[in-house]
């Protein structure tokens, strides 16, 4: 196939999801959002001379044909939606069956002077667009675009480049009968209902792309109601309380080294009578051969201390089961080698009494497990600046996330502040090998009960280390919920050998698991998910 639609002046380069969040807050702040759309790209593949090109997107739906079968006067109609099915139907009738299809995500902005989009998933890749509004491109706007591809590092195919790039995956796509047996192809089908209802078609991954993690408005709030700072050091007043139950849910397998210090850690919680009656502890035993069982059963100075045996099914099951059994409107996740800070729990409720649609992570120091003055963490304050979210060299980890990265600068990445914590870490941005999901770690979080049942709770397909913390607040947020990190209170993380066996099956786990984990995003949403509504669409 050599035809090809004339457009106006246009500059087309590679890129990555990774170079497009890293610039996308910058273009953002510079204009305005980026608009968001779906495109279905319909190319005849035609023996008749014939030469038309079908745009459907949520938008609009644009038909670009030849005027005459010898000219090169191109013209473009609109059509309603309603009536692709007929259009495609009548073609037909006219030997018009044959269609090469494409399909695209673009995230577009439109400027004084020139349209300025990302595009991913097309048929010849991800790429931005950089194109003049009218045909006629003046100097002034020519070198206005320039500076914008050299501001943010953007290099252009050469117009030959970038044609041969597109006849050669145009040439190697396969043509469809897209209109057979008075039928619309299906998958053609799927696009158009999907456009009129778009959760039903939408995966997990292109949600996180939509949805910022701008809390601004709950922080507003929350200072008005406590005078307090959401994102200060400074613990929440005592004249403020929290009214609603709370659970605190503690999956364990044979951690007898460190369980007793997390449950002296939440005996030594400051907590009013009142709220000490408001909280549980729920122990999730999953398949312990040590001395979990009697050891639980026997503590003393917990008011609610509920104990649940179950077979080793592993820490996602576990956690699942204690949510479950939780009759807490708020839960806190805990490992079982975790020492609380003693304010831990109420600058956790209160927040989630104060804010809806959020799950808040808490900061950790790692000690030793062969410290022999462990006991004496309870009641100190743990150094939460230790964490990975406030610095880490971005070449410490051989674990490669589960995205593709490119130009991955080997530096001290301070995550907290680049992304103005958390609250500019939305929108899909990836700040070298870390996304917002991946902040999102089980060993110290909470939520609300109906928040994780909405999403199915942790899912059972990640066997092994890592990724089901990433793919929970994967899932949050994809279904409407903020990422809130909390400085007034941390934890220190009892450090302890990988329960793997090694290194190299803990690596070997989490790669079989980023797979697996890149597969759910990317599925639609009501396959994956337990409920697909968003709060915030």
């Amino acid at each position: 196939m050599n035809k090809r639609v004339p457009e106006r002046l246009i500059y087309r380069g590679p890129v990555t999801w990774s170079d497009f969040t890293a610039i996308r807050h910058r273009v953002e702040q510079k204009w305005r959002p980026f608009e968001y759309s779906k495109e279905l790209v319909l190319l005849l593949d035609d023996k008749n001379s014939l030469n038309i090109r079908i745009k459907v997107s949520e938008k609009n739906c644009r038909i670009t044909y030849l005027n005459t079968s010898d000219s090169n006067d191109y013209k473009t109609i609109s059509i309603n939606h309603s009536d692709i099915s007929k259009t495609l139907e009548l073609l037909g009738i006219l030997n018009a069956e044959n269609w090469i299809v494409s399909y695209d995500e673009k995230y577009e902005i439109v400027t004084r002077n020139f349209n300025f989009a990302f595009r991913f998933n097309t048929h010849i890749g991800d790429f931005f667009e950089i194109a003049a509004k009218d045909g006629t491109v003046s100097a002034e706007v020519e070198e206005e675009i320039f500076t914008v591809m050299s501001e943010f590092q953007l290099k252009p195919w050469t117009v030959e480049s970038f044609n041969r790039l597109n006849k050669r995956a145009w040439d190697g796509k396969t043509s469809i009968k897209v209109y057979r047996n008075d039928k619309l192809h299906e998958d053609i089908k799927d696009f158009i209902e999907s456009l009129e209802n778009s959760d039903q078609s939408e995966t997990i991954m292109s949600r996180i792309r939509k949805n910022d993690n701008d809390f601004s408005v709950s922080e507003k709030n929350f200072v008005v109601a406590t005078h307090t700072e959401l994102l200060g050091e400074k613990s929440i007043p005592d004249t403020v309380t929290f009214r609603q139950s709370v659970s605190i849910v503690i999956p364990a397998y044979n951690c007898m080294a460190s369980l007793p210090y997390t449950l002296d850690s939440i005996k030594n919680q400051n907590l009013t009578d009142r709220e000490k009656d408001l909280l549980e502890v729920v122990v999730v035993d999953d398949g312990s051969v040590d001395d979990t069982e009697e050891f639980v059963k026997a503590y003393k100075g917990i008011k609610n201390l509920e104990y649940i045996k179950q077979n080793n099914m592993g820490m996602a099951c576990a956690g699942n089961t204690g949510v479950n059994a939780a009759k807490g409107e708020v839960v806190l996740f805990v490992d079982a080698d975790m020492i609380l800070c003693s304010n831990y729990v109420r600058e956790h409720a209160i927040r989630h009494s104060l804010i809806e649609n959020a799950l808040l992570v808490s900061f950790t120091e790692n000690i030793s497990a062969n410290d022999n003055d462990i006991g004496k963490k309870v009641g100190e304050t743990p150094n939460i600046y230790a964490d990975f979210r406030f610095s880490k060299n971005s070449g410490d980890s051989n674990l490669k996330m589960y995205r593709h990265t490119r130009n991955l600068e080997l530096r001290e990445v301070k995550i907290m502040e680049e992304t103005n914590n958390f609250k500019e870490f939305g929108n899909g941005r990836i700040v070298e090998m870390w996304d917002l999901p991946s902040m999102v770690i089980t060993n110290a979080l909470s939520f609300k009960k109906k928040d994780y049942l909405a999403v199915g709770g942790l899912s059972m397909q990640f066997k092994g280390w890592g990724m089901e913390d990433a793919f929970l607040g994967a899932s949050f947020i994809a279904t409407g919920n903020y990422i809130i990190p909390v400085l007034s209170t941390g934890a220190f993380h009892i450090d302890h050998p990988p329960r793997s066996g090694s290194q190299q099956s803990k690596t070997d786990e989490f790669r079989r698991n980023a797979a697996q984990y890149l597969e759910l995003v990317t599925a639609r949403i009501d396959t994956v998910l337990k409920i697909s509504t968003n709060k915030r669409l």
